[in-house]
């Protein structure tokens, strides 16, 4: 399956989820994204910054603040909640500096989108 599939298959299976975007981690950049609507640039850059905050590099500055090192692996999950709506990070299982982002309605099931978006990065992992 491509990422852009894997997106897709990604926010259909999601009641709520208006965008699925693939994060390239250690550029902090959105490489493929998938929305009910065309987003704008900074936002897609914004959601790169977010999810390099949320999941932090063992190798990067905020990693060594936060003393992560090999007996401390980085986070693989973070979820912000808002009031207007829920924002989960999903690191890859298979590649750290990979991740997925979430972006759904506040009421949505916070596990059903971390386990449907570590299901779609294993799936993204195999197709390589």
């Amino acid at each position: 399956m491509s990422v852009t599939e894997g997106l897709d298959e990604l926010r259909a299976g999601l009641p709520g989820c208006d965008l699925a975007a693939f994060i390239d981690l250690e550029a902090g950049m959105v490489l493929a994204v998938s929305a009910q609507s065309k987003q704008r640039q900074e936002v897609l850059g914004a959601l790169g910054e977010s999810a390099c905050q949320n999941l932090p590099m063992a190798e990067n500055n905020l990693a060594r603040c936060l003393s992560l090192n090999a007996s401390s692996a980085p986070a693989d999950v973070a979820v912000v909640l808002f009031s207007t709506g829920t924002v989960a990070f999903v690191r890859s299982p298979v590649e750290a500096n990979e991740a997925l982002c979430c972006s759904c309605s506040p009421n949505v099931a916070v596990d059903a989108i971390i386990d449907k978006a570590r299901a779609a990065l294993s799936d993204m992992a195999e197709s390589d």
